[in-house]
């Protein structure tokens, strides 16, 4: 009986290994940071960022930034990024002149599949 014990003990902690590393296969933990146009400099960003699985057609937003980054866990895939109609910078162009602008980002699929992504996007100012 003891030695049943012992074995339903270890078949218990062998699944619970083996279900953690399947879900850390699973996943990517992706940091975005938000880059303005040469000579503009960014006050303040505020914006939905839109992730969009190629395969499953299945989106993911969040307007999570801090000071131009985000970070958010995804399944891994590749993704279509965009921003949320609305979303723009208040900036400082080099000249002093300062406003706020809609912005876009490339809409070119990013691949997602290593358990960490450090990406930097460029703004397009609408």
């Amino acid at each position: 009986m003891k030695g049943l014990d012992i074995i339903l003990i270890l078949l218990t902690a062998m699944t619970g290994i083996s279900c953690t590393r399947e879900a850390d296969d699973l996943y990517t933990y992706v940091i975005i940071t938000v880059a303005p146009p040469e000579g503009v400099g960014m006050d303040r960003f505020q914006a939905t960022m839109i992730f969009q699985d190629i395969n499953s057609l299945r989106e993911t937003s969040t307007s999570d930034f801090i000071d131009g980054r985000l970070e958010i866990q995804l399944l891994k895939g590749v993704y279509r990024l965009s921003i949320a109609e609305g979303g723009g910078i208040k900036y400082t162009e080099g000249n002093g002149h300062a406003g706020f602008r809609e912005v876009t980002i490339s809409n070119t699929p990013v691949e997602l599949l290593d358990n960490t992504e450090v990406l930097t996007v460029e703004l397009i100012l609408k």
